[in-house]
Protein backbone atom coordinates (compact mmCIF):
# COMPACT_ATOMS: atom_id res chain seq x y z
CA UNK A 1 0.00 0.00 0.00
CA UNK A 2 1.56 3.39 -0.65
CA UNK A 3 2.39 5.67 1.98
CA UNK A 4 1.96 9.36 2.33
CA UNK A 5 4.72 10.20 4.57
CA UNK A 6 8.18 10.07 2.88
CA UNK A 7 10.80 9.19 4.87
CA UNK A 8 13.58 11.41 5.41
CA UNK A 9 17.18 9.57 5.48
CA UNK A 10 19.04 9.04 1.95
CA UNK A 11 19.27 5.50 2.52
CA UNK A 12 15.83 4.83 3.92
CA UNK A 13 14.36 1.20 2.10
CA UNK A 14 11.10 2.77 1.72
CA UNK A 15 12.69 6.15 0.15
CA UNK A 16 14.69 3.65 -2.40
CA UNK A 17 11.12 1.89 -3.39
CA UNK A 18 9.38 4.68 -4.00
CA UNK A 19 12.33 6.11 -5.72
CA UNK A 20 13.05 3.02 -7.51
CA UNK A 21 9.45 2.49 -8.73
CA UNK A 22 9.32 5.84 -9.97
CA UNK A 23 12.09 5.50 -12.26
CA UNK A 24 10.68 2.05 -13.79
CA UNK A 25 7.29 4.31 -14.63
CA UNK A 26 10.20 6.55 -16.44
CA UNK A 27 11.53 3.82 -17.98
CA UNK A 28 8.38 2.44 -19.54
CA UNK A 29 6.80 5.41 -20.69
CA UNK A 30 10.45 5.94 -22.61
CA UNK A 31 10.22 2.72 -23.97
CA UNK A 32 6.73 3.16 -25.10
CA UNK A 33 7.04 6.34 -25.97
CA UNK A 34 9.75 5.51 -28.17
CA UNK A 35 7.52 2.44 -29.77
CA UNK A 36 4.98 4.84 -30.70
CA UNK A 37 7.60 7.27 -32.79
CA UNK A 38 7.68 4.73 -36.15
CA UNK A 39 7.70 7.12 -39.23
CA UNK A 40 11.45 7.74 -40.90
CA UNK A 41 11.13 11.22 -39.38
CA UNK A 42 11.24 10.44 -35.92
CA UNK A 43 14.94 8.95 -35.49
CA UNK A 44 16.22 11.76 -33.61
CA UNK A 45 13.92 11.52 -31.34
CA UNK A 46 13.96 7.75 -31.18
CA UNK A 47 17.68 7.72 -30.80
CA UNK A 48 17.26 10.41 -28.11
CA UNK A 49 14.29 7.99 -26.14
CA UNK A 50 16.78 4.92 -26.70
CA UNK A 51 19.89 7.27 -25.49
CA UNK A 52 17.78 8.29 -22.29
CA UNK A 53 16.36 4.53 -21.99
CA UNK A 54 19.58 3.12 -21.59
CA UNK A 55 20.75 5.94 -18.88
CA UNK A 56 17.34 5.16 -16.80
CA UNK A 57 18.67 1.28 -16.83
CA UNK A 58 21.98 1.87 -15.50
CA UNK A 59 20.64 4.32 -13.24
CA UNK A 60 17.99 1.47 -12.17
CA UNK A 61 20.68 -1.17 -11.68
CA UNK A 62 23.04 0.94 -9.83
CA UNK A 63 20.06 1.68 -7.16
CA UNK A 64 19.31 -2.00 -7.32
CA UNK A 65 22.98 -2.66 -6.22
CA UNK A 66 22.59 -0.07 -3.59
CA UNK A 67 19.86 -1.67 -1.83
CA UNK A 68 21.20 -5.13 -2.01
CA UNK A 69 24.58 -3.80 -0.05
CA UNK A 70 22.40 -1.25 2.35
CA UNK A 71 20.87 -5.37 3.14
CA UNK A 72 17.68 -4.62 1.61
CA UNK A 73 15.68 -6.55 -1.03
CA UNK A 74 14.68 -4.09 -4.13
CA UNK A 75 11.17 -4.43 -5.58
CA UNK A 76 11.03 -7.03 -8.35
CA UNK A 77 7.13 -7.14 -8.87
CA UNK A 78 5.26 -4.70 -11.32
CA UNK A 79 2.47 -4.62 -8.47
CA UNK A 80 4.99 -3.73 -5.97
CA UNK A 81 6.37 -0.88 -8.06
CA UNK A 82 3.04 0.62 -8.56
CA UNK A 83 1.98 0.57 -4.91
CA UNK A 84 5.17 2.38 -4.29
CA UNK A 85 4.86 4.79 -7.23
CA UNK A 86 4.32 8.14 -6.97
CA UNK A 87 4.33 8.85 -10.87
CA UNK A 88 1.29 7.62 -12.87
CA UNK A 89 1.10 6.17 -16.66
CA UNK A 90 0.09 9.30 -19.12
CA UNK A 91 -3.94 8.84 -20.41
CA UNK A 92 -4.63 6.53 -22.94
CA UNK A 93 -4.41 7.61 -27.03
CA UNK A 94 -1.27 8.65 -29.17
CA UNK A 95 0.19 12.31 -27.96
CA UNK A 96 2.66 14.26 -29.78
CA UNK A 97 6.32 14.56 -29.94
CA UNK A 98 6.02 17.85 -27.63
CA UNK A 99 3.94 16.37 -24.79
CA UNK A 100 5.71 13.28 -24.83
CA UNK A 101 8.81 15.42 -24.13
CA UNK A 102 6.85 18.05 -21.70
CA UNK A 103 5.52 14.87 -19.82
CA UNK A 104 9.07 13.17 -19.40
CA UNK A 105 10.35 16.57 -18.46
CA UNK A 106 8.00 17.07 -15.39
CA UNK A 107 8.61 13.01 -14.28
CA UNK A 108 12.70 14.03 -14.43
CA UNK A 109 11.79 17.21 -12.20
CA UNK A 110 9.53 15.19 -9.87
CA UNK A 111 12.27 12.56 -9.37
CA UNK A 112 14.22 15.30 -8.91
CA UNK A 113 12.14 17.43 -6.21
CA UNK A 114 12.22 14.07 -4.18
CA UNK A 115 15.94 13.60 -4.32
CA UNK A 116 16.02 17.03 -2.87
CA UNK A 117 18.92 19.68 -3.90
CA UNK A 118 21.87 17.77 -2.84
CA UNK A 119 21.58 13.88 -1.69
CA UNK A 120 24.17 12.80 0.84
CA UNK A 121 24.24 9.61 -0.75
CA UNK A 122 26.64 9.07 -3.84
CA UNK A 123 24.01 6.50 -5.47
CA UNK A 124 21.50 8.93 -4.84
CA UNK A 125 23.71 12.00 -6.46
CA UNK A 126 24.27 9.98 -9.58
CA UNK A 127 20.52 9.19 -10.06
CA UNK A 128 19.87 13.53 -9.51
CA UNK A 129 22.47 14.16 -12.01
CA UNK A 130 21.11 11.55 -14.46
CA UNK A 131 17.94 12.87 -14.37
CA UNK A 132 19.27 16.67 -14.41
CA UNK A 133 20.90 15.96 -17.62
CA UNK A 134 18.08 14.58 -19.10
CA UNK A 135 15.68 17.08 -17.84
CA UNK A 136 17.91 20.05 -19.10
CA UNK A 137 17.80 17.88 -23.00
CA UNK A 138 14.14 17.76 -22.67
CA UNK A 139 13.70 21.55 -21.76
CA UNK A 140 16.05 22.44 -24.23
CA UNK A 141 14.27 20.61 -27.01
CA UNK A 142 10.90 21.84 -25.85
CA UNK A 143 12.54 25.35 -25.78
CA UNK A 144 14.14 25.28 -29.12
CA UNK A 145 10.34 25.26 -31.11
CA UNK A 146 8.73 27.50 -28.73
CA UNK A 147 7.25 27.86 -25.96
CA UNK A 148 6.74 24.90 -23.63
CA UNK A 149 3.67 22.40 -24.30
CA UNK A 150 1.29 22.24 -22.31
CA UNK A 151 1.00 18.79 -19.93
CA UNK A 152 -1.98 17.59 -18.57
Amino acid sequence: MRQDAEPSGDRDGEFLHWILSDEYIVLTKLRNYRAELQQPCYDGPRALLESQSRELCRLIEEMDRSVRAAGGQPLGRLKDFLDHARLKDPPGGTPDIRWMYADLLQDHESLLQRLGPRPRDRVLADVARGHERMAWTLRTLLHVGGAHAAVH
